[in-house]
């Protein structure tokens, strides 16, 4: 599966005319150009809307790195939205946010080790399964939407573009990923500005490239629609979480509500959201998770 930028423009703006793909370098994929007119124009064309947005940009900024900062900033954050008993949570939560933002390179490097490949077909064979159970489901209701439903999933895979591409193809993207020591702090920032500096590159109009566009892959919509893919953490299709030897009520436990909520988003966002998908016939060559 070819991750160029046209791939992903027609993904996602396929209900526009063809012309209209042909963008100029250095357009950023998935995103209209008027978008971005718009945002300056309304936030910072104007120097007290801007300073407005500075402000609270650097509000957001104090709230998502108190945790890893202050415990009395946390603390003081709580009070103030009158919920303290959440504190606990708050910082659970981010923190676990912050590694699987920081340390995402170094699951991939696990995976030969980590993930055998008995392991792996049980993933696949469990999303299978749970694939035919939800699809005769809406059958029982609807037998044209579940045929529907059927042939837009097998466009779809699983963590496709970490666990299917080779491993040379792996090195070659991340080569660029800089040895990272200092405090916790210190990692997260030198992270975000190589993405930042990641972003800027693979945006631009590549030639038969792969893209991996980091952000945007993380919004739910981008990944089912455009990356064709149900993101399961990676941390949770490594041992101990998972084994081949495992019985299967044990592993759905695990990553199976992961995928049934892509299964549910993907219906969601086709049905409901964009109906033209609903008219669209899978591509010729798009990667089924049955191929895999």
């Amino acid at each position: 599966m070819n991750f160029s930028d046209v791939t992903l423009r027609l993904a996602i703006n396929r209900h526009l005319p063809d012309e209209s793909q042909q963008w100029p370098e250095d357009e950023l994929v998935c995103m209209q150009a008027d978008l971005f007119a718009d945002f300056r124009k309304r936030y910072l064309a104007h120097e007290e809307n801007a300073t407005s947005f500075k402000t609270y940009v650097g509000a957001y900024m104090v709230w998502y790195l108190a945790p890893y900062t202050s415990k009395y900033i946390a603390h003081s954050l709580m009070m103030d939205l009158g919920t303290p008993q959440s504190l606990p949570n708050f910082i659970r939560n981010r923190c676990w946010e912050l590694v699987e933002n920081v340390l995402p390179l170094a699951f991939w490097k696990t995976q030969l080790d980590k993930i055998d490949q008995h392991s792996r077909r049980t993933v696949f064979e469990g999303y299978n399964l749970l694939r035919e159970v939800m699809l005769a489901e809406v059958a029982h209701h609807d037998g044209l939407v579940s045929q529907h439903m059927s042939d837009f999933i097998e466009t779809l895979s699983l963590n496709f573009y970490n666990m299917s591409l080779e491993w040379d193809v792996l090195e070659r993207i991340y080569e660029k990923m800089p040895h990272m020591h200092g405090s916790l702090v210190e990692m997260y920032a030198t992270l975000q500005e190589y993405n930042a500096h990641n972003m800027r590159t693979s945006m631009r109009k590549p030639s038969s490239s792969y893209v991996h566009v980091p952000y945007l892959v993380t919004a739910r919509a981008y990944s089912l629609l455009a990356a064709r893919e149900i993101p399961v953490p990676l941390a949770e299709m490594i041992w101990p979480m998972l084994h081949s030897r495992y019985p299967l009520p044990a592993q759905m436990a695990g990553f199976g509500w992961e995928l049934a909520r892509g299964l549910v988003d993907m219906v969601y966002y086709t049905y409901f959201m964009v109906s033209d998908h609903m008219k669209r016939s899978p591509r010729v060559g798009s990667c089924s998770v049955l191929g895999d």
